[in-house]
């Protein structure tokens, strides 16, 4: 069966819906093993790319694959070159970098479906689509738990947490203190995440400077998205899947962060014939790792 990709997203045709919804009622009537065989590895390709909850977190860090056995290990590097003053007759001072290594932990994720053969059979609807789609939400959903306590801890650490308490809503004062601090620091921000519903707060901003006027672009995204998605000279990724309340910023991912993922997604399937099951899993192993704190900002948003 051809597949359908649009913006990293598998799609069916009607067609295609049909055939498949075919196949699920051959292999619910069939008990022949290699028929519950071909439809788990029918099933395997749509899973690594059907993914209605959209990841927001893994856009921080680079993303960097790791092999079987392959060592994961980070150089760690301070500053510790020094210039000094001196005279016609003064020596040299020396400092020698040395070597300095991390290896962030790698978490295994795990999703399991068990799909029973009557129900294949007599359902009527596409079932195993459905359930599919619920199994990509969750390896997503568990994803971007597991980078944001990382981002959490990196932004704490260095005191890069600051609250605004106007009524519940994300003011202009509040973001642009983030992005005048940032940029002082000498880390712009280059990226925003925020819930789609806290970015919508933007259409009852007002301007304190009368020399300062919203132009034709800002004024038709807000009222189109009701959000401007360039604000501060950053991208903004509005959705629903990042938490509500709270706004990360951060720079340019290569310097910020890595993501190791270790082999991809790992699929499995099996029949069960005492249970009249299909069982169908999905693994993969992630770490994630801040290598500066200081590129990051939280902005929570106070009830």
């Amino acid at each position: 069966m051809s597949s359908i990709f649009e913006d990293g997203v598998f799609n069916l045709t009607a067609a295609q819906h049909e055939r498949m919804n075919a196949l699920l009622r051959q292999t619910g009537l069939s008990s022949g093993r290699r028929s519950h065989e071909l439809m788990g590895q029918a099933m395997a390709e749509p899973i690594r790319q059907i993914a209605d909850y959209k990841q927001w977190a893994n856009q921080f860090f680079v993303d960097v694959p790791i092999g079987p056995g392959q060592d994961n290990r980070i150089p760690v590097d301070s500053y510790t070159v020094v210039a000094f003053y001196s005279s016609p007759t003064g020596q040299v001072f020396y400092t020698r970098p040395g070597r300095a290594y991390t290896r962030p932990d790698f978490t295994m994720i795990d999703c399991g479906l068990e799909i029973g053969w009557d129900t294949m059979a007599e359902a009527g609807w596409n079932v195993l689509a459905r359930k599919q789609l619920e199994a990509a939400e969750e390896l997503a959903r568990k994803e971007d738990s597991l980078a944001k306590t990382v981002l959490d801890a990196a932004v704490a650490s260095v005191s890069h947490t600051s609250v605004t308490a106007a009524g519940g809503i994300l003011t202009k004062a509040a973001v642009d203190l983030v992005f005048q601090t940032q940029a002082a620091n000498g880390f712009p921000v280059r990226q925003v995440a925020v819930n789609i519903g806290d970015a919508m707060d933007m259409t009852g901003w007002t301007v304190a400077n009368s020399l300062w006027e919203w132009t034709e672009a800002q004024v038709m995204d807000l009222t189109t998205q009701m959000f401007w998605g360039r604000y501060g000279g950053a991208v903004w990724y509005a959705h629903h899947s990042v938490p509500a309340s709270y706004v990360y910023f951060g720079g340019a991912p290569q310097a910020i962060g890595y993501r190791q993922r270790k082999g991809g997604v790992r699929t499995a399937s099996d029949i069960d014939i005492d249970k009249k099951v299909d069982k169908h899993t999905w693994d993969k192993k992630e770490a994630y790792y801040v290598g500066n704190g200081y590129n990051l900002w939280r902005l929570y948003i106070t009830p």
